[in-house]
């Protein structure tokens, strides 16, 4: 995943428990899950970039405090966004840098 032209997926509340929901789709059979969105503000189709405010975070769906239900799915399974998200290997490595300081 980087930070090229995305395509929306789906926006919509039609999965139960999710609430508003968006999927964002990056390629080579990569997605990303928004859920319990209170506002989605992107529409199926439209092309979207890193970055860019796709909905505003609230409680829709079975939660009772605002919150962001974010995942990483690889064709239909969820999987765990650390390997696949850039921030946090850069914070992996200033961590072990730090670590071999002192």
């Amino acid at each position: 995943m980087n930070d090229t032209v995305m395509l929306v997926a789906y926006a919509d509340s039609g999965l139960p428990g999710y609430g508003n929901m968006i999927l964002v789709r990056h390629g080579g059979s990569y997605m990303t899950a928004y859920a319990h969105n209170d506002t989605i503000m992107v529409k199926p189709g439209q092309k979207v970039r890193a970055g860019q405010i796709i909905a505003k975070v609230g409680t829709s769906g079975r939660v009772k405090s605002p919150r962001l239900h974010f995942e990483v799915r690889k064709s239909v399974t969820a999987i765990n966004p650390l390997r696949h998200l850039p921030y946090t290997r850069k914070a992996k490595k200033r961590k072990r840098k730090r670590g071999r300081r002192g």
